[in-house]
């Protein structure tokens, strides 16, 4: 389950992905500056048409030992027409 802070990054991720009927010419996308400035440990890592894989590393504190020890988190983000191809072949 995911805290209260990531599942914000993930509603403002979808929110932002989608655009208004009533303007095809403005699209609403949500870049990585725009994910770090919510403090979001997430980073893509990897991007295709229909899907994001996002990426963090945490810090973890064992209660009962005191010892700090790296975890990975991964989520897949899943959309139709997600991501799209820049004239240089970038996602």
């Amino acid at each position: 389950m995911l805290n209260r802070k990531y599942r914000f990054v993930l509603a403002a991720v979808a929110a932002a992905s989608f655009t208004s009927l009533g303007s095809f010419a403005q699209q609403a996308t949500v870049t990585d500056a725009a994910i770090h400035e919510l403090e979001s440990p997430f980073r893509p890592v990897e991007r295709n048409t229909f899907s994001t894989l996002w990426e963090a590393t945490l810090s973890v504190t064992n209660e009962v030992t005191g010892v700090i020890s790296s975890e990975l988190h991964r989520y897949l983000e899943l959309a139709s027409g997600l991501n799209y191809q820049d004239a240089f072949g970038t996602w």
